[in-house]
């Protein structure tokens, strides 16, 4: 129900429909008395008697729900502040904060930029605006204290428990608007604690603690605590100080209640991180140390390390007790064994075996600047089997290697131990060649291993009584795990060639003996299943210099002899033509236009070339008929001469019966010299 002029409605009439508290008005207008007239919420103000949404640029300000040019000053009254829709002469208490809206920050007072450049009333100031005497600035000309559970205050000194400390506020104009712009400025701070890279010094914040004085939980403090130690600290490159610490850093030591990079000659000697003169006798072994410094580079400056000698009752798991001192390396002839160097390996660890030790060492490059090496040395220790990579065993030194020594160059197995023996034994006569790659430190090495066995493991193939894992040049070819000299086919799979005796059907053709699945493009042809560069009816070629090669039904159409030397001229494949002189008689023959390697069938080999069988044999018999006949004729003349010489000198008998031996030898002679030529010439 509403009410007009005290009577009660349901509804309010048209001429008066503003509707306030409950009561209707009469929306304000040129005719209306503005006492009586109220305007609606979407036109809150009047302007020339008449309801708008806001004021025009000449009348911002709002006097008494009337917009006009300047807030009035009536009756010495100043209405210099705006709450609400109302100006008024200060601001109550539930809105005790003012907020100046004319310094540039378009939105932050309030919402209506029409109230720009005036003093606004406000619960609360914005975010960005510091309580300054219940008004809302930009700058803290004093110390800033942030409250955040309520708001930003400024105070002429800073509240009991709070600390002092140096900052930077800043602000953004215009925000939103091509007129944007951000300013910064210095500003004190009031803060509960020192923000990072601060120290507390008392009632200020400070970047690092003064000379004398020492840091211990972000604080500054003329000394530190009897159960504390003094240790340098860095504050940054240009400013360093001093810092209360329980214990000093792991790369530091302790020297009179001071953390030291390393122990005085006057106390040299390490013991739990503290220097000292003497070793104690539970702990009289020295350990040499190295402690790097920010040597995070290959090259360092001599200062950023150091070396030291530390006591202590045992050595580190990689070192070893050597005259009282712990090393990394055992010397020559001593070897490893339990965290001792030994001159003879017990029984119960009786085999020595390599190890290598990866070490580091400092070496100057020039006047203060060090490198760091790493480098790998070998030792030897003592061990009760032999374990990868000197997986051996050589019982005759009893050393444990990694391949046997040349004197004793096989591997046998025996009871799962790897001996090196000098020969195998007679029942595993086969050696096994067996490549193996090793890692040693930052290398790989390959070595080659030859083992015992009764038979040749998969993989290796049988040759002159060794089991390979390739087959030599001699006899490059597998047959039936065998490597021979492939009078057949060859047959390429992978990176191994086969012989076999005919090809598969997957390779039906046949290039230079070797399967394949198809010719290549310069054997285009086939000739019995093999590739060739002529066809069948034309099978001859014949090499044409500065021009293609012609290929002829016969060689003698060019006046040449056909070629039968290469692999498998047999099937009439790859036969080129050649001049007669080009054929080599000391290895080939030279028969009806052909060079052959050996003479056709129906023909025998005599030195003047093939001939047919039963030519052969009659020409050996007429040879043989000749031959001696020669050698009687021979003898006869000898004896002639013989009896002419006597009769003429009167030899007497006992040169007589010499002559006649020197006759017998020579004619001998003269009938061996003619049967060896005849031989060689058979």
């Amino acid at each position: 129900m509403v009410h007009l002029n005290k009577t009660c409605m349901k509804n309010c009439t048209d001429s008066h429909n503003i509707v306030l508290d409950g009561e209707c008005f009469q929306e304000c207008n040129e005719h209306s008395v503005q006492s009586t007239c109220r305007c609606p919420e979407n036109r809150p103000y009047i302007e020339n008697r008449t309801c708008v949404f806001n004021g025009s640029d000449q009348s911002q300000e709002l006097h008494n729900e009337t917009c006009v040019t300047e807030i009035p000053n009536a009756d010495q009254k100043e209405y210099i502040y705006i709450n609400k829709t109302k100006c008024v002469e200060w601001c109550p208490d539930d809105k005790p904060f003012i907020c100046d809206s004319g310094i540039g920050f378009t939105s932050d007072c309030v919402n209506n930029s029409n109230n720009r450049g005036n003093k606004i009333c406000l619960t609360k100031c914005p975010a960005n605006r510091i309580v300054y005497n219940n008004v809302c600035i930009s700058y803290c000309p004093k110390y800033l204290y942030e409250d955040y559970s309520f708001q930003k205050q400024c105070f002429d000194t800073c509240p009991k428990g709070t600390l002092h400390s140096n900052g930077q506020i800043c602000h953004t104009y215009y925000p939103q608007t091509r007129y944007e712009y951000t300013s910064c400025q210095s500003q004190y701070y009031c803060v509960n604690t020192c923000p990072d890279n601060t120290y507390n010094n008392g009632t200020y914040c400070v970047e690092y603690c003064s000379d004398g004085q020492f840091l211990k939980n972000n604080a500054c403090l003329s000394n530190c605590s009897e159960h504390e130690y003094i240790q340098n600290i860095e504050y940054n490159t240009e400013r360093k100080g001093n810092e209360c610490v329980q214990e000093c850093k792991t790369d530091l030591v302790l020297y009179k209640g001071v953390c030291v990079d390393y122990c005085p000659e006057e106390l040299p000697l390490l013991l739990n991180r503290t220097c000292v003169k003497e070793c104690p006798p539970e702990k009289d072994i020295l350990a040499m140390r190295r402690t790097l410094i920010n040597c995070l580079r290959k090259f360092c400056y001599v200062d950023y390390f150091f070396e030291y000698s530390m006591c202590t009752d045992i050595c580190a798991e990689s070192e070893y007790i050597y005259n009282g001192s712990c090393v990394n390396v055992c010397p020559d002839r001593l070897f490893a064994l339990n965290g001792t160097c030994l001159s003879v390996c017990p029984q119960y660890a009786p085999l020595i075996q390599p190890m290598a030790v990866t070490l580091q060492r400092i070496k100057q490059i020039y006047d203060d600047l060090y490198m760091v090496v790493v480098y790998t040395e070998t030792m030897f220790e003592c061990v009760d089997s032999c374990s990868y990579p000197y997986g051996i065993h050589d019982f005759e030194t009893k050393t444990c290697v990694m391949e046997c020594p040349d004197n004793r160059p096989f591997v046998l197995e025996v009871d799962n131990t790897l001996k090196c023996v000098q020969q195998c034994p007679s029942n595993e006569l086969l050696k096994v060649h067996n490549k193996t790659e090793i890692r040693l430190g930052e290398e790989n090495k390959t070595i080659e291993i030859v083992y015992c066995s009764s038979y040749c493991p998969e993989d290796t193939y049988y040759f002159n009584e060794t089991c390979l894992l390739s087959c030599p040049a001699e006899a490059n070819h597998i047959f039936n795990g065998k490597c021979v000299i492939c009078t057949k086919f060859t047959l390429i799979e992978g990176q191994k060639v086969y012989c076999v005796d005919e090809c598969p059907s997957k390779f039906k053709f046949i290039n230079d003996k070797v399967c394949v699945d198809k010719c290549p493009e310069d054997k285009g042809n086939v000739i019995n299943g093999h590739c060739s560069k002529c066809p069948a009816e034309t099978p001859f070629q014949l090499e044409v210099f500065f021009d293609k090669d012609k290929c002829l039904k016969s060689c003698k159409e060019d006046e040449k002899i056909a070629d039968y030397s290469c692999t498998n001229c047999e099937d009439a494949v790859s036969v080129k033509c050649i001049y007669s002189f080009q054929c080599d008689e000391t290895v080939m023959i030279n028969h009806d236009g052909k060079c052959l390697k050996f003479c056709p069938g129906g023909y025998v080999f005599l030195w003047i070339g093939c001939i047919r069988g039963i030519t052969a044999l009659i020409v050996s018999i007429t040879f043989v008929v000749l031959s001696l006949t020669i050698g009687i004729y021979s003898r006869v003349t000898i004896m002639e001469y013989a009896r002419f010489v006597h009769s003429c000198f009167s030899i007497p008998a006992e040169i007589q019966l010499v002559s006649d031996q020197y006759a017998d030898i020579f004619f001998n002679k003269q009938q061996g010299i003619d049967n060896e030529v005849f031989e060689t010439r058979l």
